[in-house]
């Protein structure tokens, strides 16, 4: 849907459906717009990381090329699929299809799962927007909530203000490093969060040196989805919630 937003020109139309497939269990949920198109042999690597479409001698405006690679990992991790599709010709646009599997309709008076527990509020903290919102979506269907930092300031008045379980933290920074963002937290805070390095550095030296400082993990960019997971899972349980009993 970001991406249909961000190619269509003014006046342009963007179409999403959603429909169940009985026979095969699944609901189809499509995103279609007239915008320039996907030319056609660039469409079996639309969802690789870091790969960037060019419309025309343009290439694409903004973005990391991560956001269709983040999709596909989301949609798998569900047990769907998805699909590109395009002619490549301006205004007919391109078309995504997304597949998951039907879930049980719930019956009336019925409770799905163990119920609705206070997620553990993880803060993300990279001074690429794109970089924040992609990693910050994939952790929020981790089952955590989510808040969000662009710069070492702002990460510090959040971490005070929020008090988030675990800080995922870049550590290059421009002006106030990751480093200093986790040196001041841990000097000025009686309870500091647990730390989480992302970077690009990821030797066994460069680990060593993260875990010295305080930081609790260290990670590689591009964050592997089940590494992501078990980290969080490892400093920051999700608790369930215990069953509610109603008094007599």
């Amino acid at each position: 849907m970001v991406n249909a937003v961000k190619y269509t020109q003014p006046r342009g139309h963007i179409h999403v459906e959603a429909s169940r497939d009985t026979a095969r269990d699944q609901v189809r949920i499509r995103v279609r717009d007239n915008g320039p198109g996907i030319p056609p042999e660039e469409l079996p690597r639309v969802f690789e990381m870091f790969e960037q479409c060019r419309h025309g001698s343009e290439r694409a405006p903004g973005g990391l090329g991560l956001g269709l690679a983040l999709v596909r990992q989301l949609v798998q991790m569900h047990g769907g699929e998805v699909e590109a599709r395009s002619t490549g010709v301006a205004g007919e646009g391109s078309e995504f299809v997304v597949l998951l599997p039907a879930l049980a309709p719930v019956e009336e008076g019925g409770v799905r799962g163990v119920g609705a527990a206070v997620a553990p509020l993880v803060l993300v903290v990279d001074d690429v927007p794109d970089s924040a919102e992609t990693l910050g979506l994939l952790i929020e269907t981790l089952g955590y909530a989510v808040a969000r930092a662009l710069d070492g300031p702002e990460a510090l008045e959040k971490i005070r203000r929020l008090r988030p379980r675990v800080v995922l933290l870049d550590l290059g920074l421009p002006g106030m490093s990751g480093w200093a963002v986790a040196d001041q937290a841990h000097l000025t805070l009686r309870e500091p969060p647990r730390f989480v390095a992302i970077s690009g550095y990821a030797l066994p030296a460069h680990r060593a040196a993260t875990l010295e400082r305080g930081f609790s993990a260290h990670l590689a960019k591009l964050v592997e989805v089940d590494m992501l997971e078990r980290t969080l899972r490892r400093l920051a349980p999700l608790a369930s919630a215990a069953p509610r009993t109603d008094a007599a």
